[in-house]
């Protein structure tokens, strides 16, 4: 499957285009596990500086992480796109992208 975006993903209740997960921590499917990811920023001379200048504390854990991803991706909205007026009944959508969003809401 295609990586979903991370453009509004602030609104999602559900990870992944298919909303099979609530979180993005699978192991499985992200290729390493939180504290993998912990660790390998941890090693990274830069990016474990930047941690320390954020939290203060020396040691990266995944909770550092989570919050500071869902911080970033709550800057990533697309307020007044063409679909986002559509919606509000202030845009029109052309006869293929109605037929793309008919599907997707026939298909969830």
């Amino acid at each position: 499957m295609n990586a979903p975006t991370v453009l509004n993903s602030v609104f999602n209740f559900t990870q992944f285009w298919n909303g099979r997960a609530r979180t993005i921590h699978n192991s499985i499917e992200m290729g390493l596990s939180p504290n993998e990811a912990a660790q390998r920023i941890q090693s990274h001379l830069v990016y474990s500086n930047l941690f320390f200048k954020i939290t203060g504390r020396k040691n990266v854990n995944p909770d550092d992480i989570a919050m500071m991803i869902a911080e970033y991706e709550k800057t990533l909205i697309t307020p007044n796109s063409k679909f986002d007026l559509y919606l509000l009944g202030k845009g029109k959508l052309s006869p293929k992208e109605l037929e793309g969003y008919t599907l997707f809401k026939t298909l969830g």
